[in-house]
């Protein structure tokens, strides 16, 4: 998630949450060797919401995956 981060400015406690709710939402992908394109958005969905103020890592992971047409 960290490396998807290069031009969004969020604090440590938000990132934490944010990365938590990226490796939730591939956990419930059963990640296992998506292209990287869907993980980039994934987090680009993930930090789209956290700008709008979204910050609880299982609303973040479960509203990202409904964003990109995955079952959550």
């Amino acid at each position: 998630m960290h490396r998807y981060l290069t031009t969004a400015s969020f604090d440590p406690h938000t990132v934490a949450k944010m990365c938590a709710a990226f490796d939730m939402a591939k956990k419930a992908m059963h990640d296992c060797g998506q292209p990287e394109l869907v993980h980039e958005i994934l987090a680009n969905k993930i930090i789209g919401l956290a700008r709008e103020g979204e910050t609880d890592p299982i609303e973040l992971s479960k509203r990202a995956l409904t964003g990109i047409g995955l079952p959550q």
